[in-house]
Formats: structure tokens, C-alpha cells, sequence
């Protein structure tokens, strides 16, 4: 790795590993499921999804109603003032007021403090499915793994039964193995068998469980186990310099400099609101004037006067949240920036670590037991050279198998710490690898 780059070597080969997708004599899978589509479907019934689209909803039409004007008032008065005055009796409306506050300022910067928390919304939004991305890709991994380490102790107990040996000397199987076989070495193989078809039951348990928590997560049918594609490499490569460049886009990012543009937003409109809209009234009233009832009109304006109180408390507050805002910003630069090296180093540390494994302890491990079982059938060598070199066979290509799976769910806490959506991600794709 150069310059902090690193890229997926070919970490398997037809010829040396190749395991498909099982399924369990209880369930029968259908379809084949991605990432990408596991990830489509899951943010397709995830309830947060529901949830973020209904809070961008209520954002929206807070951001309508902060353009609006404050409704007016009336008020109507009846009373037996000019009954009394005249003699006549009875109740009459004697006044109609329309009252009307003028918001002179504070429209202006309440709709740009609803724009800036509609953004946040849509950030946070961003957010959720690139959590619920990264848990799906956790799942997702799991399962491969189990299937794929089911799918090989599958494997090794067929090979085990393979194991074919003569009861007495000079006779001969159809088998591979053909030498005659102590009783000692008979229960060694036996032994062996049994661990091997306890590991197989232990591996369907894992599937089991690994299946049901898949199928529980993307909202699946429970009586059939889902099939995910095989464990692979994944041809993909990130520079790390241009991941870092590129955090300013994070969805956590964006969200914390939308709340930034909110509180300063939030400190104009707490300026413009330290006092009370004015409030212009236009007013009927009638009354008697020279023994005659008469109808007059009129307008007044109520204007609050900042004698004692001048109402500093909302801004103060507002300025409190600027402060909040800025410093949760610089908080999150700094914890992506971490999350996002630390996953990256741990990530190629993983590559680097599985193709080893293949180069220099698969294919020789895979050598040597086919030698072993040659030189045992041969003679050559006893059971306890066999079994060992079966052992470690099967014990490399598990742990080569967890190291994929490994370097898979790493990934995906890189994608969640550079913001990248698996969906929407191929603008940082370096390449394919050849």
C-alpha cells in the first residue's frame, strides 16, 4: 500500500476455495439476496424511514407557516348603554374591533431558522440510512460467514466419510484410503468424525440464528432461510486523503453547520422579537349623540414600551445554542476524522492479513493434506499426521473465511464513517480491481 491507498487483491481462487450458499433441509431459499438489495429493502420497511419522512413532513410545514402573518383578531361587543341612555331598553352591538399584528422583522428570520431546521432534518435523515445501511452490511456479513462456514463443515464431513480403510490386513475398499486401520487409529478416525459432525450441527445453529435475525431486520418470510450471495472480494479502492477531504459532506457534518445557520437564524428572530408586534385596530362603535344613535369608525396602534423589561432572555439563549452548535461541529470533525483512520488502517490491515493467508497458508495447507492422505493411504504416514494436516486444513480455510467476513463488516463502518452511501458511493471508486 502507497500514498494511503490500499485496493482488494484477488483474495480467492475458483480452484483453491469456492464455497456457495446453503440452505437448511428445514427451509428452502428462493432468492438470492445482495448487500445493495438487502440494503433496499431493508430502508424500503424500516420503520425510521417512516418516521424521517414524516418529520421532514412536519418540518415542511413549519417552514410554510414561519412565512405567514399572524391571524387577525375581532372582538364584538353588546351591551344596554345606549338603551339605558334613551330609554328604549334591551342590548344593542355597540362596538366592532378588528385587531391586526404587523410582524415588521421577525418573518424574515423565522422562515430562514425553518429552512435551516428543515435542512437538519434532511441531514439527519442521511444519517439514519447510513446507520441502517451499516447494520444491514453487519447482518449481511454475519450471515455469508455462517453460510459459508456451514456450507464448509458441510464439506469436511463428506470428506471425513471418505475416509475409507480395510478391517483386516490385505483387503481392500473402494474407498481412498485403503490400508488396514488398528483398532487405536479406528477410534481416532472416529473421533474425528464425531468432532467434525458436531461442528457441522454447531455451524446450522449459527446459520439458524444469524438467518432469523436477517429475516427479522428486512421483514422476511420466517419459514424459509434466506440465501445472501457468496463471501467475495469486493472491488473496490479508497485514497484516504480524499475520504478526508470529502467529510465536510457528511450527513452528521451537515447537519451540525444546518444547525449552525439555525441558531444564527435563531439570534435574529430573537432580536426581532424582544418586543411585542405592533398591532394596528380598526374599530366601529355606536352611541347616542343628540338623542340620536350614531355610528363612528376609528383606528388605533398598540406599541409595547421597553421601560423596564427588554426581554434579553430569548436572545441570550439563542446565543447559547450558536455556541452549542460550533462546538458540536468541531466535536464531529474530529470524531469522524478518528472513526474515519481508524477503520481505514484496521480495513487494509485486514486485506493485507486474508491475502496472506491465501498465498502463503491456504494453498499450502491444501497441498499438504492432499499429501497426507496420499502418503497415509500409501502407508507412508500414520493417522496422527492425517489428522492434523485435516485439522489445520479446515481450521485455515474457516479463519480465512472470518477474515473476509471481517474485512466486509469493516468496510462497512468505513463507509459510516465517511458518510458514503453503499446505494450512491461509486463517486470515490478508484477502480476495479484487474
Amino acid at each position: 500500500m502507497k500514498k494511503n491507498q490500499f485496493s482488494i487483491l484477488g483474495l480467492l481462487t475458483p480452484g483453491v476455495f469456492a464455497l456457495a450458499t446453503v440452505c437448511s433441509t428445514s427451509a428452502i431459499a428462493e432468492d438470492t439476496w445482495t448487500l445493495e438489495s438487502s440494503v433496499k429493502r431493508v430502508l424500503q420497511v424500516a420503520p425510521e424511514t417512516q418516521a424521517g419522512q414524516q418529520m421532514i413532513g412536519i418540518r415542511e410545514m413549519q417552514q410554510q407557516q414561519a412565512s405567514l402573518w399572524p391571524n387577525p383578531e375581532i372582538e364584538i361587543r353588546a351591551d344596554e348603554a345606549m338603551g339605558l341612555d334613551d330609554g328604549s331598553g334591551g342590548y344593542d352591538l355597540t362596538e366592532l374591533v378588528i385587531s391586526q399584528p404587523i410582524p415588521v422583522k421577525r418573518l424574515q428570520s423565522q422562515g430562514k431558522q425553518a429552512a435551516a431546521m428543515l435542512s437538519v432534518t434532511h441531514s439527519q435523515n442521511l444519517q439514519q440510512q447510513l446507520m441502517l445501511e451499516h447494520k444491514t452490511a453487519m447482518l449481511f456479513h454475519e450471515l455469508q460467514l455462517k453460510s459459508a462456514i456451514f456450507a464448509l463443515s458441510q464439506q469436511r464431513l463428506e470428506m471425513v466419510d471418505q475416509f475409507k480403510y480395510a478391517q483386516k490386513a490385505g483387503k481392500r475398499s473402494t474407498g481412498q484410503l485403503v490400508r488396514y486401520l488398528s483398532p487405536l487409529e479406528q477410534k481416532r478416525l472416529a473421533i474425528l468424525r464425531e468432532t467434525a459432525r458436531q461442528a457441522s450441527s454447531s455451524a446450522e445453529g449459527e446459520l439458524n440464528e444469524s438467518a432469523s435475525q436477517f429475516r427479522i431486520l428486512l421483514n422476511l418470510d420466517q419459514a424459509r432461510l434466506p440465501a445472501v450471495s457468496a463471501l467475495n472480494t469486493i472491488p473496490e479502492t479508497f485514497d484516504l486523503s480524499q475520504l478526508q477531504q470529502q467529510l465536510s459532506g457528511h450527513p452528521k457534518m451537515q447537519a451540525a453547520q444546518h444547525a449552525i445557520a439555525a441558531a444564527n437564524a435563531e439570534i435574529d428572530l430573537a432580536r426581532a422579537s424582544r418586543y411585542k408586534d405592533p398591532t394596528v385596530n380598526l374599530f366601529v362603535e355606536r352611541d347616542n349623540f343628540n338623542s340620536q344613535r350614531e355610528t363612528y369608525t376609528g383606528i388605533s396602534v398598540n406599541l409595547e414600551i421597553p421601560l423596564w423589561n427588554e426581554n434579553k432572555r430569548e436572545l441570550s439563549v439563542a446565543r447559547a445554542n450558536l455556541i452549542e452548535s460550533r462546538t458540536e461541529l468541531e466535536m464531529q470533525r474530529r470524531e469522524l476524522n478518528s472513526r474515519l483512520q481508524q477503520s481505514f488502517m484496521h480495513y487494509g490491515h485486514l486485506l493485507e492479513q486474508a491475502s496472506d493467508y491465501r498465498t502463503q497458508l491456504l494453498k499450502p495447507a491444501e497441498d499438504m493434506f492432499q499429501l497426507s492422505r496420499k502418503s497415509f493411504a500409501a502407508g507412508e504416514q500414520n493417522i496422527l499426521g492425517l489428522i492434523d494436516s485435516h485439522n489445520t486444513y479446515f481450521e485455515i480455510r474457516r479463519t480465512y473465511l472470518e477474515l473476509l467476513a471481517a474485512a466486509g463488516q469493516e468496510l462497512a463502518s468505513l463507509r459510516l464513517a465517511a458518510g458514503l452511501s453503499l446505494i450512491d458511493s461509486t463517486a470515490l471508486v478508484q477502480g476495479d480491481i484487474q
